[in-house]
């Protein structure tokens, strides 16, 4: 590039030559760090949760094996109990869902700077991503509520 010019002009002067991809990259090379970290610290806190709330529902079934080995006692079947233990967790990502939709369609102008190519308050993403924490969260609901069906009967009424 500066042969071409000296060629053309020996008098002109040329710096900072760099090629438009370059000087992309270099404009976009903060916000891309910011929204790395922002993805890094968003699944971790999902990891967080869905463990709290597996954790949750563990120690629910835990102080209910009592209760659930008197239920299969009289005929409940496993179907019945995972629904409930289901129904208990769902209803916990339900609540949870409703206040972070909330949050996020209230928080979403200060995240303007970050979105390219959607609104800030865009339907199908808020949406696509509150199906996918439901997916992810009655995947943690579900191993607690599996475990609380293969409690035998005969040892839940020995458990203190």
């Amino acid at each position: 590039m500066r042969g071409a010019v000296r060629e053309f002009d020996p008098e002109t002067a040329v710096a900072n030559v760099e090629t438009l991809e370059m000087a992309r990259k270099d404009t976009l090379a903060p916000p891309r760090v910011l929204t790395s970290l922002l993805s890094l610290f968003a699944g971790l806190a999902l990891v967080v949760a869905l463990s709290g709330i597996g954790g949750i529902l563990a120690l629910s079934v835990s102080q209910r094996v009592k209760e659930i080995g008197i239920r299969i006692a009289l005929g409940a079947q496993p179907s019945d109990i995972l629904g409930v233990i289901m129904k208990e967790g769902m209803t916990l990502v339900a609540v949870g869902l409703a206040f972070g939709l909330a949050v996020a369609f209230a928080m979403s102008n200060s995240l303007r700077a970050f979105l390219f190519h959607i609104t800030p308050a865009d339907p199908l993403t808020l949406a696509g991503v509150a199906a996918l924490l439901a997916i992810a969260a009655s995947i943690a609901c579900y191993i607690p509520a599996l475990r609380a069906t293969k409690i035998a009967p005969s040892i839940a009424l020995r458990h203190q």
